[in-house]
């Protein structure tokens, strides 16, 4: 029994992706070359999809509406407080002070 194969142009619209990416993806598998013409068999193509199929990584569970906010109004307060902080001159890890002067012009 004749195998279909599928053109560069069926691969671009099964991926989603451009022509030059599809000719990249084509010559990462067993691919059939007829003249210029560049064919992928259908049974290639799917093998090696499934062998590049990611499971999702397991995500942390979402905050819930009053956690987010509590922690989006601590960020505010600790960056306001470094940049008053540095306003003023403030100290840095080794004891020295941060000096803030005007650009040269």
């Amino acid at each position: 029994m004749i195998e279909r194969h599928l053109s560069i142009k069926d691969i671009m619209v099964a991926l989603g992706i451009g022509r030059s990416r599809a000719y990249e993806v084509a010559h990462d598998m067993p691919h059939v070359r007829i003249g210029r013409s560049v064919r992928v068999s259908e049974a290639v193509f799917s093998q090696y999809l499934k062998q590049r199929t990611v499971q999702p990584l397991a995500r942390a569970p979402i905050m819930s509406r009053t956690a987010e906010a509590a922690w989006a109004a601590r960020v505010r307060k600790q960056t306001k407080l470094r940049a008053g902080a540095v306003r003023a001159g403030a100290l840095v890890g080794d004891g020295s002070t941060i000096r803030l002067t005007r650009p040269r012009t």
